[in-house]
């Protein structure tokens, strides 16, 4: 963290002096490993915006733009004139690419959870937002980088400890997905509780220490949907996978996780 805040001291005052592949690849880092650091993003996007005034091209592709917008929802910097303007280049945008539209989706869900006064003004149509949607559900169709054997295990100790239906590869009324989750009907709109694994692809790990999970942490884009999902007023919980395959027996499994769920409150009443 450190060196993420020295380094981004240093750039915020010579963003202007970087090329378009140099701040992607320069946010993108930060994005990540989910370090915040408001100077720097503030910073690039005032840059952003103001590379495009007079008409000038600014040298992002719409995708790139995407992207940095979805950026700056993860690392919760929120400049209004920045999303205006990607909002407006998006809308103005002959052909973007299916993933740039599927991050779109995220930044919609978050700014309508975070930031509704601000994205009032900027909120693109109901029928916009649907085709987003719809993008986002026809290609964000498993969650990812697990095995399905360990979500299988989970889901198995899951019915063991809940009432009502576990489903594995939940697609919450959002739209957003959860590895596990537990329903009190099989027609119920939403889970009661969601379970989200953390592997070895989705952790980020200090530079310093050893190298073993216990200090590894979510990066961006596991922190972002699990931040969106509790902003919603769902209930989320994350098992490290790696504390899940030390655990030999299902004795072991469901103690491990009833912890975990006594934190939430009444879930095992």
């Amino acid at each position: 963290a450190d060196l993420f805040n020295s380094a981004g001291q240093v750039v915020s005052s010579r963003v202007r002096e970087l090329q378009p592949a140099e701040v992607m690849r320069l946010v993108r880092a930060y994005a990540k490993c989910n370090v915040q650091h408001e100077t720097l993003c503030s910073a690039v996007s005032s840059d952003v915006v103001g590379r495009y005034k007079d008409g000038q091209n600014g040298g992002f592709k719409i995708e790139e733009l995407c992207e940095l917008a979805w950026s700056m929802c993860v690392l919760q910097s929120y400049n209004q004139d920045f999303f205006a303007f990607v909002f407006g280049q998006l809308a103005e945008a002959p052909k973007v690419g299916t993933e740039a539209l599927c991050m779109m989706y995220e930044v919609h869900l978050t700014l309508d959870a975070e930031c509704k006064d601000m994205y009032s003004s900027l909120r693109p149509s109901d029928k916009r937002v649907q085709k987003l949607q719809d993008i986002y559900y026809d290609n964000r169709t498993e969650s990812k980088h697990i095995s399905e054997r360990i979500i299988a295990d989970v889901t198995t100790v899951v019915k063991a400890l809940v009432e009502g239906t576990v489903q594995s590869n939940h697609r919450t009324s959002i739209g957003l997905l959860t590895h596990v989750a537990a329903l009190k009907k099989r027609s119920s709109s939403d889970a009661y509780l969601h379970i989200d694994i953390d592997g070895p692809i989705t952790l980020i790990r200090p530079l310093e220490g050893d190298d073993s999970a216990a200090g590894a942490l979510p990066d961006g884009a596991v922190s972002l949907t699990r931040r969106i999902i509790q902003k919603h007023g769902l209930r989320v919980v994350a098992i490290k996978e790696t504390d899940w395959r030390r655990m030999d027996t299902s004795k072991e499994k469901r103690r491990h996780l009833r912890g975990l769920l006594t934190s939430l409150g009444d879930i095992l009443e």
